[in-house]
């Protein structure tokens, strides 16, 4: 398993990158808020979506998804995409194969950019599609060109209807957004990555600054657990994502999934990004949280 440039087991690992002199007297957003979209219903067996807007006069930088708390501690439960739709939408769909009903939630951010524009264009950089045999793994890297900030990223399986497709890391850094994704569907299917990017306009970020959480113990006998990385102060929450690690033998992948991968904390500028994970793989793992923070 391939596992994230900023990941340093155990500790705090930060990450910084510099963009152009001229953006140096960047003032970030005026605010950035969490808008939870509405619970979708998902039924045994079924795959089901939801979406989150962003309001008028804010820009979209990121988002999340989520099963609803009561079925968190299901095993089953699988978040299959993940992704920005269009400039001011976050979708996230779900699969569903716990034996009963659960509920799955977007959440996205949303910039508020003051008097003067953040990002004169924001879009999408998609990898290329990547083939994964049935009882395998495979990882997905999108990355986002030259002269642009990475705002945030997510990964879509192209066969969501499936049962036994999961996430078991999504790995946000400072310049690529990564995925390493489980297939026990049966049958081969393909899944990419994708990075959200921001052109920088009259006003912006100075730094984008990457930060990993400690490592949250969750024992492998049907556990839930879940992780928190927080932005340091005077920095702005962007993104985030979350992976299972070890700290010795190689992970073992089947029975992991990831099930909440949102931000956390107050509705308006949230600071931290948190992830939950089930573990059916009778081995024990660790779970970490990654969050992207833009520094003014």
């Amino acid at each position: 398993m391939r596992l994230s440039k900023l990941m340093l087991l155990g500790t705090l690992a930060v990450a910084t990158i510099a963009i152009p002199t001229s953006l140096a007297a960047a003032a970030g957003f005026t605010e950035v808020i969490t808008v939870n979209g509405p619970e979708n219903f998902v039924g045994s067996n079924a795959t089901g979506s939801a979406s989150a807007f962003c309001p008028a006069g804010t820009q979209l930088v990121g988002g999340g998804g989520r099963w609803n708390e009561a079925a968190l501690q299901r095993n089953g439960l699988y978040i299959v995409r993940d992704l920005p739709e269009f400039s001011d939408r976050w979708s996230v769909t779900g699969r569903n194969a716990s034996g009963s009903g659960a509920s799955i939630r977007a959440v996205a951010l949303c910039g508020a950019p003051g008097p003067n524009q953040i990002f004169s264009e924001r879009f999408s950089s998609t990898s290329p599609e990547t083939f994964v045999n049935t009882n395998s793994e495979g990882f997905a890297l999108a990355s986002c060109p030259d002269g642009t900030q990475q705002l945030s990223g997510g990964f879509a399986w192209n066969q969501p209807q499936r049962n036994g497709l999961s996430v078991v890391q999504i790995i946000p850094s400072v310049d690529d957004w990564s995925a390493d994704a489980r297939n026990d569907s049966g049958s081969a299917a393909a899944f990419t990555a994708m990075a959200f990017c921001g052109r920088p306009g009259s006003n912006g970020f100075g730094t984008m600054v990457g930060e990993t959480s400690a490592g949250n113990f969750v024992g492998g006998n049907n556990a839930t657990g879940s992780a928190i990385a927080n932005c340091p102060a005077g920095t702005q929450l962007l993104g985030g994502g979350g992976f299972f690690g070890n700290f010795g033998p190689l992970l073992k992948t089947n029975g992991l999934s990831l099930t909440v991968s949102a931000p956390f904390g107050p509705t308006g500028n949230p600071n931290s990004w948190t992830v939950t994970g089930r573990n059916s793989s009778g081995e024990r793992a660790w779970l970490f949280a990654n969050a992207i923070c833009g520094q003014p």
